[in-house]
């Protein structure tokens, strides 16, 4: 769903009322944003720091993984507080552009883990 909202550039599906549009608009606490973790450590990046940690072998796999995980961080970062300079160097056309290659780029991952999914499944006869 996220993929074809990218990719036609709406600003979302579903429908906000006209008193739900005035209370977005009023200024807001900017320290209460529930979507902050979901993004940065979604279940797949915690899944997946989980398995690496578990195949880490002894303590300087750990640090090392640790080291890669504070790298992904303040990289993370870095594009966070870059975002506001890019937009405005990229101007509305090339944000769009991005936005909308973005979603062709999840929309083709999301199909790719749809398929290696059915490859493995046992429900699947295979000749």
């Amino acid at each position: 769903m996220q993929a074809v909202t990218l990719v036609f550039s709406s600003p979302g599906l579903s429908s906000i009322s006209e008193r739900e549009e005035r209370e977005a608009r009023q200024p807001g606490d900017i320290a209460v944003f529930p979507l902050a973790f979901p993004l940065i450590a979604g279940p797949g990046s915690l899944s997946a720091i989980v398995l690496l940690a578990a195949s880490a072998g002894g303590l300087v796999g750990r640090v090392v993984l640790l080291g890669v995980l504070a790298v992904c961080l303040v990289l993370t970062l870095a594009a966070m507080l870059a975002s506001d300079w890019l937009v405005d160097r990229l101007g509305n056309t090339g944000a769009d552009v991005v936005s909308r290659i973005s979603g062709q780029l999840l929309a083709a991952l999301a199909v790719q883990f749809v398929f290696d999914g059915l490859a493995v499944a046992p429900f699947i006869v295979r000749a």
